[in-house]
């Protein structure tokens, strides 16, 4: 068995009750709905990526060459949480100098008492913290499904809340996506500055999910482009934010990304290395060009965009579709 085979082999016992997978990308947010400038913010119904979304169907040509621009080829990653194995872009450690750390941090006038349970990296996002879980009535919670988790960076601050509770507005006041807005602003106005961002989407109401009603997402875009980092917060239906993430609170270097980049400048590099790693196996690919976000990895700027592979051939039963995130280092 060569190594193609061997990578794509994993993906045989996943599909051999004949069903295609859609695999979404990780980590990290990649919603493709409207942007709205903030001042102008548009409501959408939140909904799952569609065909109408992901553009430039290729075909892989028979020989499926690399690209003969071997610097752009090598300046190019791939990462996936699906059954591609690749770069991971999210791991995990124990960081064993902190095991039973708790401490006890203030938000938004709320309190938390945590203890600490792992180590979490983002790759995408060059960034490294640790996570917490939050006590309940005084007891850590025993049940996954029970337990809020709160991440903190090195230095302390918050890099994500998630519980039932984060803040909470008055949702029966909202008349629509551009109250709730509003409202999220002024229950964390003393721990976020919202006037650092460009960008607005705003995704719902989405009455037909659990614990979802809303999706606020504030981002800071660049030269067309928007970036990752951002601050979002995910509403349920009795207005409490159940999850806060604020990825801002992190400097991923982006000043001097060039006023003219575009994800059109990257593609012949991202497709060179997507026919290189699948090969004969590759049956299909396609850009989804809403997805790219600017980035830092490794301490590198990096524009990042989602590709769909389709991948078949000998020992699949049916072909196999995959998300996987192509990165690139930006050009100077």
């Amino acid at each position: 068995m060569n190594g193609k085979n061997y990578l794509m082999s994993a993906a045989i016992a996943v599909i051999a009750s004949g069903a295609m997978l859609l695999l979404p990308a990780c980590a990290e947010d990649k919603a493709s709905e409207q942007t709205a400038a903030i001042n102008q913010p548009t409501e959408v119904v939140t909904q799952a990526p569609t065909e109408s979304v992901l553009e430039e169907t290729v075909q892989p040509s028979e020989t499926a060459e690399p690209d003969d621009n071997v610097d752009a080829l090598n300046n190019v990653e791939m990462y996936s949480c699906g059954e591609v194995k690749t770069n991971e872009s999210v791991r995990f450690s124990t960081n064993e100098g902190l095991l039973n750390d708790t401490k006890t941090i203030e938000f938004a006038g709320n309190k938390y008492e945590l203890k600490y349970t792992r180590t979490i990296e983002y790759v995408l996002l060059n960034t490294v913290v640790d996570e917490y879980e939050i006590e309940v009535n005084n007891v850590f919670p025993v049940y996954v499904s029970d337990m809020g988790r709160v991440e903190l960076l090195p230095d302390g601050t918050p890099y994500a809340i998630r519980t039932k509770s984060a803040g909470k507005i008055n949702v029966k006041n909202c008349q629509n996506g551009e109250d709730v807005r509003k409202a999220l602003e002024e229950v964390f106005k003393d721990e976020i500055d919202f006037s650092a961002f460009n960008v607005c989407k705003i995704e719902g109401p989405s009455p037909e999910l659990d614990h979802i009603f809303y999706r606020i997402i504030w981002y800071k875009e660049i030269s067309g482009i928007l970036t990752n980092s951002y601050v979002s917060v995910s509403l349920d239906h009795d207005g409490n934010v159940r999850d806060l993430r604020m990825t801002n609170n992190v400097d991923l270097g982006l000043d001097n990304v060039p006023d003219n980049i575009s994800v059109d400048d990257y593609t012949d590099a991202f497709e060179a290395k997507i026919k290189e790693f699948f090969g004969e196996y590759l049956i299909e690919f396609k850009i989804d060009k809403d997805s790219a976000r600017l980035t830092n990895i490794k301490g590198s700027p990096c524009i990042d965009v989602e590709y769909i592979v389709k991948v078949g051939g000998e020992g699949f039963i049916d072909p196999l579709f995959d998300s996987v995130d192509m990165v690139a280092v930006i050009k100077p």
